[in-house]
């Protein structure tokens, strides 16, 4: 999550009491700075703006040397989520839910946010090996597998995995940043254990729930879970439908496994299927 991406963020917690905005400045280190006591990010104050005064900081120019220092900080984050977009019961997107879910991922270790989404493209070796000279690059989300990682590794590209089940093992064996995880919205704090330390039982642990979250194309077993978690809404928009019965079953043993684990969340059911709401028009 770049810098003007967390002044957004920021701007959804307002409301109409007038309490001037902290300068860009004050409120990336209210992010970034770590406590006394800890070796992981403060968490996001809360700061109260009004809803013109938070759409203006959002919108305001962001100056060469901001940029400089969001570019440098990301390439140092070891976890990103590629955070859940959860929605109302009217299919419009749900900013009280995303807002919470925001900030339990911060509270519990996470670096970095992708919001909306990442391409599904891949990026060919030669085009990458171009890209890494611009000065706004960051590096490269890499899906294909640890071979291609350990080859950006040893060019000096910087690179996240983009496979949860590899993660452990290219952050530790082969020289990837971090991760850019789907497992992290309900995981974070242990996904964040895993990509500062290395720890192959908690990874090994962790394998048959990771599967269970990629048993049919992400997002709908992730939308899945949160809603079983209690964490969303159970709203799904097509073309999106949610798991049939027993993959819900097979799910919740697993995530009742790591339950202490899961922010926010105090129960999980498997949920009826007249519970989940598919929204077609929004």
């Amino acid at each position: 999550m770049t810098h003007r991406h967390l002044q957004a963020h920021v701007g959804l917690r307002c409301d109409t009491r007038s309490v001037a905005a902290p300068p860009p400045r004050q409120l990336w280190h209210s992010i970034r700075r770590p406590s006394a006591d800890s070796d992981r990010p403060a968490v996001l104050r809360k700061w109260t703006v009004q809803p013109r005064a938070a759409l203006a900081e959002t919108l305001a120019p962001v100056s060469l040397t901001q940029t400089q220092e969001s570019v440098a900080a990301l390439k140092k984050t070891r976890l990103i989520t590629a955070v859940k977009t959860p929605y109302r019961e009217d299919g419009k997107f749900d900013l009280r839910a995303y807002d919470a879910h925001v900030q339990r991922q911060i509270e519990n270790g996470i670096e970095g946010l992708i919001v909306g989404g990442t391409t599904g493209q891949d990026v060919p070796d030669h085009i990458v090996q171009r890209l890494q000279h611009h000065p706004n690059w960051l590096g490269v989300k890499e899906c294909t597998g640890n071979n291609r990682i350990q080859s950006y590794a040893d060019q000096g590209i910087i690179c996240w995995s983009g496979n949860d089940d590899e993660a452990h093992d290219s952050r530790h064996n082969h020289g990837a940043q971090g991760v850019i995880s789907v497992t992290s919205n309900v995981l974070p704090g242990l996904f964040s254990q895993m990509m500062h330390k290395r720890n192959a039982e908690l990874n090994s642990n962790l394998q048959e729930l990771m599967a269970w979250l990629f048993c049919e194309p992400n997002p709908v077993p992730l939308n899945t879970a949160m809603a079983m978690c209690g964490l969303i809404k159970p709203v799904f928009r097509l073309p999106y439908v949610p798991l049939n019965r027993e993959k819900r079953e097979q799910g919740a043993k697993l995530l009742q496994q790591v339950q202490e684990h899961i922010p926010g969340c105090k129960d999980i059911r498997v949920l009826n299927d007249d519970d989940f709401k598919i929204v077609s028009k929004y």
